[in-house]
């Protein structure tokens, strides 16, 4: 596990050991993002952006985003990586130092960033509650809105044809697919009474998202068939945390009250 502290540290975690691999000399890192088939890690800290190699050498930095980055996301291939800023996202391309980013351009302070798993589109969410989807190829801008708070989590499916969010009461996925979510209402399954979604995760392999409420429900539904079942009742906690296993077999979720939760799935969600 990486974390970043408030002293400007990163910091590797396994067991009760931790090895420092990089140090800002002040700024505190807020943002992590990992390629594990690079072996590359990403922080920022303020307005900074550092990328490692599997060595702990730096490979790329870059220092002038408009403003302090809130969210990183690699490109597929790890040839890129994406920083969310206030008034869009910028993407820096790592075997190119000294360049100029792509610079994704629209109004707002924009909070996270995914990039799709088939690389097509790019994703951030934004303080003024709604998500921003931008095409890759030719740099084409959606808008993704009408959520009623602030969205935490952006989860992909695994071929990249859904994106799922967290900020309704119910979880919502847009398709992707074509030329992307424009004009496509959002498929939802999940309303919890007085429950907002706090976090999505996607199944590795199915088109299957788990949802993580604000009263400790766990949810686990099918974006299609728009129908979801029950994994957890409510705790009265809310959900902070929700990762599948590699194999889609076993889902985990945290809460608020430091309880973890592990969910064995024991039948197929999608018939």
């Amino acid at each position: 596990m990486l974390i970043g502290t408030d002293g400007g540290e990163l910091l590797r975690l396994g067991g009760s050991d931790a090895d420092k691999l990089a140090e800002t000399g002040g700024p505190w890192i807020g943002e992590i993002a990992v390629h594990s088939g690079r072996g590359l890690r990403a922080f920022a800290a303020a307005k900074a952006l550092t990328v490692l190699d599997a060595g702990g050498a730096v490979v790329f930095e870059a220092a002038d985003h408009p403003s302090t980055v809130a969210g990183l996301s690699f490109s597929p291939d790890g040839a890129r990586i994406a920083a969310a800023h206030y008034g869009g996202v910028s993407v820096w391309k790592l075997t190119e130092p000294g360049q100029k980013p792509v610079r994704l351009d629209w109004h707002g302070s924009h909070t996270a960033v995914s990039w799709s798993p088939n690389g097509q589109f790019i994703v951030s969410a934004m303080q003024d509650k709604e998500m921003h989807c931008w095409r890759w190829k030719d740099r084409t801008g959606m808008r993704m809105s009408g959520y009623p708070s602030k969205i935490r989590a952006i989860a992909w499916t695994a071929d990249g044809q859904y994106v799922a969010a967290s900020g309704a009461d119910t979880v919502t996925s847009w398709d992707c697919s074509g030329k992307g979510p424009s004009g496509k209402p959002p498929l939802e399954f999940g309303y919890v009474y007085d429950g907002v979604v706090r976090q999505v995760a996607a199944h590795p392999a199915d088109h299957v998202v788990a949802g993580g409420y604000s009263d400790g429900t766990v949810l686990i539904g099918a974006i299609e068939q728009e129908t979801a079942m029950i994994a957890r009742p409510a705790s009265g906690h809310a959900v902070t945390g929700l990762a599948w296993t590699a194999d889609g077999g076993t889902l985990v979720a945290t809460d608020e009250s430091g309880a973890v939760a592990v969910m064995r799935i024991l039948e197929p969600v999608v018939s």
